[in-house]
């Protein structure tokens, strides 16, 4: 197996040096991860095909020794992204904090959810456990988005943490650190 990786996906209008990523690429690579965290394409007007490309260029061989963190929409891309792997492939494990599955019936990113995403599929291409971090005030992913998104993936895989007081678990709520999600992270 190759050395660790993890690559952390923002959301829509986020970028790498947003939220709590920087704080969590530090404590990663001090765990001894190479990490990444990537400016996905149009940011502020996302495409689907577009940041899923991205993800497939970034990690065109993925391996049980991959993480993959998203916030937002980034866990969309994640899924996403996971689905579209050949049946030999998998990665080791995925963190989604403040995801959702189904359109938040916005513009900007409804292209997201064009096509419906194989949840069952995109389970089995993770080896190791999907974590779900959330949180029950969020302004943007309604708690019912939350419960769709966990009810879709592989119960046996699924852990959760629900923080019931944290927003969008972004900066703006006062998380430019994580140290929950380091309960999930094994060296």
């Amino acid at each position: 197996m190759s050395a660790k990786r993890a690559i952390i996906i923002h959301g829509w209008g986020g970028s790498p040096e947003g939220n709590w990523f920087p704080w969590l690429a530090h404590e990663l690579e001090g765990r001894g991860f190479e990490v990444r965290v990537p400016a996905m394409p149009d940011s502020e007007t996302p495409n689907h095909v577009a940041w899923r490309k991205t993800l497939q260029e970034l990690l065109p061989d993925p391996d049980e020794s991959v993480l993959l963190v998203g916030h937002s929409l980034g866990c969309i891309a994640i899924l996403q992204y996971l689905e579209s792997l050949r049946a030999d492939q998998a990665v080791g494990g995925v963190i989604l904090v403040s995801g959702f599955i189904r359109s938040l019936h916005n513009p900007v990113t409804d292209g997201f959810f064009a096509d419906h995403t194989d949840m069952a599929k995109a389970g089995q291409r993770v080896v190791g456990n999907i974590v779900s971090i959330a949180s029950a005030n969020d302004p943007y992913v309604s708690w019912e988005e939350t419960e769709a998104m966990r009810a879709a993936l592989p119960a046996a895989k699924l852990q959760t943490l629900d923080m019931h007081a944290a927003g969008h678990i972004n900066a703006a709520a006062g998380y430019t650190e994580l140290p929950e999600i380091l309960t999930f992270i094994h060296a």
